[in-house]
């Protein structure tokens, strides 16, 4: 039986093989494949495991010890980096909205369940609504997008495709936002397309069965 991969092998400009995030249109069917690719490679550690590791980096405890820390934990140095820099990401002075529009676009372009259903909560919370969480695996082309939403959207999908944005959609961008923000939303939708592949890699599952699906918010 063969297994379909969810990242596609282009070839790189120097004739590297490069590994990219997939133009899903809608989820793919849920396999025998799809179910052992979810199986925790890398096993998270346990609650007491996790916070022994979060004393001894001297970090105040985090209220809830999600899949994704208490994988990355298993690298103590890495995850304080990590957490530092994500962190940063996070809290920046990007709109939450716009902030979390890019992170779930992201999280579709690469058909993260992990990083779709943490962020579809989070979404509502900044004002996101059900109609708005289901469009956004639609994409930038949606006519009921604001212009500005859809502009985010784009930039996204350029970001996975060609690693940069066109001409167009960055005289857009900084049209609206100076660039220290430039910076902040393409680092942002590029740390969550390279956090997805982590994920994937290391199949770190959802803490819960009633965690958003996919698309749905």
């Amino acid at each position: 039986m063969t297994c379909f991969s969810r990242w596609r092998l282009t070839l790189g400009p120097t004739g590297s093989n490069l590994v990219t995030c997939g133009p899903f249109l809608k989820p793919p069917p849920v396999s025998v494949c799809d179910a052992i690719a979810h199986a925790p490679r890398i096993p998270p550690l346990s609650e007491a495991e996790f916070r022994s590791v979060e004393r001894k980096l001297g970090l105040s405890p985090t209220p809830q010890a999600l899949n994704v820390m208490t994988t990355l934990a298993r690298n103590p140095a890495l995850y304080k980096a990590w957490q530092r820099f994500a962190g940063a990401l996070f809290m920046s002075e990007l709109d939450p909205r716009e902030r979390e529009l890019l992170i779930l676009r992201a999280a579709w372009r690469c058909q993260s369940s992990y990083e779709w259903a943490q962020h579809a909560r989070i979404a509502h919370e900044v004002g996101l609504t059900d109609a708005e969480i289901r469009r956004i695996a639609g994409g930038p082309d949606d006519t009921d997008w604001a212009p500005a939403d859809a502009l985010l959207l784009r930039a996204v999908d350029e970001l996975v495709d060609e690693r940069q944005l066109s001409d167009t959609t960055y005289m857009a961008l900084a049209k609206r936002y100076e660039p220290a923000k430039l910076l902040l939303l393409t680092m942002l939708a590029g740390h969550y397309v390279m956090l997805a592949g982590v994920l994937a890699t290391a199949g770190v599952e959802s803490e819960t069965e009633e965690m958003p699906r996919l698309g749905e918010p």
